[in-house]
Parts: C-alpha cells; sequence; structure tokens
C-alpha cells in the first residue's frame, strides 16, 4: 500500500498543521471534557470563524452545541 501513502508520495509539500492555543478538540472527542469546556465556541469563535475539526463541520459537536445546546 505504500503506493497510496500520500506522506511518502508528496514528502516535503505539505506544511505542518497549525493548532490554535484554545483548541480542545482531542480532549472533547474523547470524552474527557465537555462542550461547555472548551471556552472558544460562541465566546471567541463560532461556525462562521471556526477553530479546529469540531468546529469546522457542520454536522460535529460544536456546531450542534452552538445552534441546539446552549439554551439549557
Amino acid at each position: 500500500f505504500s503506493d497510496f501513502d500520500a506522506s511518502r508520495r508528496f514528502e516535503g509539500r505539505t506544511p505542518p498543521p497549525r493548532e490554535h492555543r484554545g483548541c480542545r478538540c482531542g480532549g472533547l472527542l474523547r470524552g474527557l471534557i465537555i462542550r461547555p469546556e472548551c471556552g472558544l465556541l460562541g465566546v471567541r469563535r463560532t461556525p462562521e470563524d471556526p477553530v479546529g475539526p469540531c468546529m469546522v463541520s457542520t454536522e460535529g459537536p460544536c456546531a450542534a452545541y452552538y445552534h441546539y445546546g446552549r439554551t439549557q
């Protein structure tokens, strides 16, 4: 499967990812924190101005919380 390994095929062409310091998507997706513990969504960031993979998707945990869960 090495023919399909993007890291070998495109070596050196992809810059390393930049992560926002306040992004806690990893902890959220692993169940280590709950959505309100992040502190970015709805305060400093919105689905229109996302940070991290949790905010990018319209079906992700942050979008669902932003649109439906903040009234609790």
